[in-house]
């Protein structure tokens, strides 16, 4: 059985001109690297990934990685340097390691964790580190397992199906294309058609799917207005809620209360 320990971290801000290779840096122990902002590119040993916001990775000791920032915007990256130790707090090497990357599945929550885990060993609290390191670690198994179950193996699709969890969750939310193709760190008209191709409709389309679905909860299972369910499902307004509505469930919003 094996334990993790944090040898050292940071949040640091990539600036458009930032590159990093191991060949003049080599990594001695494992590299927690969790991208939170920005857009850039990170050559492995076996491939190429491009990085964008919600993106993971863990780099191996002793291989060479070289990464620079792809946008005008600076990249914001989550960094943890750790070992995996044995009971006796000496560094081991796992019979299997985690894949070298992956989209997470929670943005805000793992950001939230490794924040933690930064905080307490900046503040040389490095048992509570390691125990948040260790939840750390969890959610990036979590996150593993759900890609494999899911079939989708691709890093494009496996982010553009974290975006559709996300819209599916909070649907009320101002989604812009312009920023969830930011996360895919492809153009809009790209990631539109991406997306298109993956799930058979615009992420406008989708968008408003998902809101729709939500109003029918609320509308079922709520005592709250039509004007309020149009608030609460991210519609401008009362009018454009119903005309929406009724071109997607066949019937206003308050014969479909009604179960008319």
């Amino acid at each position: 059985m094996y334990d993790v320990h944090v040898n050292w971290c940071g949040i640091f801000p990539c600036e458009p001109d930032w590159t990093w290779d191991t060949a003049t840096t080599p990594l001695r122990d494992f590299d927690l690297w969790a991208v939170f902002e920005g857009a850039g590119v990170m050559t492995a040993p076996d491939r190429t990934v491009t990085l964008a916001s919600g993106d993971c990775l863990l780099l191996r000791p002793g291989e060479r990685y070289v990464c620079r920032t792809e946008t005008a915007e600076p990249l914001l990256v989550h960094v943890v340097h750790f070992d995996y130790v044995d009971a006796r707090a000496r560094a081991v090497t796992l019979p299997a390691l985690p894949p070298l990357h992956r989209p997470l599945i929670d943005v805000t929550f793992f950001r939230e964790l490794t924040t933690r885990v930064i905080e307490r060993h900046l503040d040389r609290r490095a048992d509570e580190a390691d125990v948040w390191l260790r939840a750390a670690l969890r959610e990036l198994a979590a996150a593993d397992a759900a890609h494999a179950a899911s079939g989708t193996t691709d890093p494009q699709l496996q982010r553009i199906e974290n975006i559709c969890a996300g819209i599916a969750r909070a649907p009320e939310r101002r989604w812009v294309i312009t920023e969830l193709a930011r996360k895919c760190a492809v153009s809009p008209d790209h990631f539109t058609r991406l997306f298109k191709q993956h799930r058979g409709v615009t992420p406008r389309e989708f968008i408003l799917r998902q809101r729709v679905d939500a109003a029918k909860r609320l509308l079922l299972a709520s005592s709250h207005s039509v004007g309020r369910i149009a608030e609460l499902t991210g519609f401008s307004d009362i009018y454009h809620f119903s005309r929406q509505f009724k071109a997607h469930a066949g019937r206003s919003p308050t014969r479909f209360r009604r179960g008319g």
